[in-house]
């Protein structure tokens, strides 16, 4: 009798770390870097990333996930992601281009560094920096003095009653 309950034991211990395990698992292709201040996730297939300020708690983007970039050799997906080292990883397409993304500063900046053989330009945080209301952000148009629009408004930006920036004043 001892030895069915020892059994029965063990079996229900390796079944509740089984399904602890299923219950604390990161999702598949996602690689999370973090650090005192910051934390990332990115998806090792596709390059997208997500940024979390841990002292506001302030998501960005907001919404969704920001891409890599755009250029040429960008596109499609990436072969493996090596994260060997514990503030970096390195995204490796079939070609041989890669994107690393790497917390530096102690953990208080997120370095994006391209490495590739072609000579075309880089387009970076197109998608990062959108201006939503949900952040109660604003946009700043350089015309005459300077205009500041609220994302949540739907004044055109010549509108008179629109805020001005003059310069040097505080």
């Amino acid at each position: 009798m001892p030895f069915q309950v020892r059994s029965m034991r063990v079996h229900l211990l390796a079944a509740s770390l089984l399904v602890l395990a299923m219950v604390v698992q990161v999702p598949a292709g996602t690689v999370e870097l973090a650090g005192a201040s910051l934390s990332v996730a990115i998806d090792d297939a596709t390059g997208q990333w997500a940024l979390l300020d841990k002292q506001s708690g302030t998501r960005w983007p907001s919404e969704g996930k920001a891409g890599p970039g755009s250029a040429s050799w960008l596109s499609g997906r990436f072969a493996r992601a090596d994260v060997s080292q514990s503030d970096s990883v390195r995204l490796v397409q079939d070609d041989g281009g890669a994107v690393v993304f790497a917390l530096v500063q102690a953990g208080r900046a997120l370095e994006i560094r391209y490495e590739s053989q072609a000579d075309d330009p880089i387009r970076v945080l197109g998608d990062a920096l959108a201006i939503t209301d949900t952040e109660g952000g604003y946009a700043i148009v350089p015309s005459r003095e300077g205009l500041l629009i609220p994302a949540d408004s739907a004044r055109p930006s010549n509108a008179p009653s629109a805020p001005r920036i003059t310069r040097g004043v505080t």
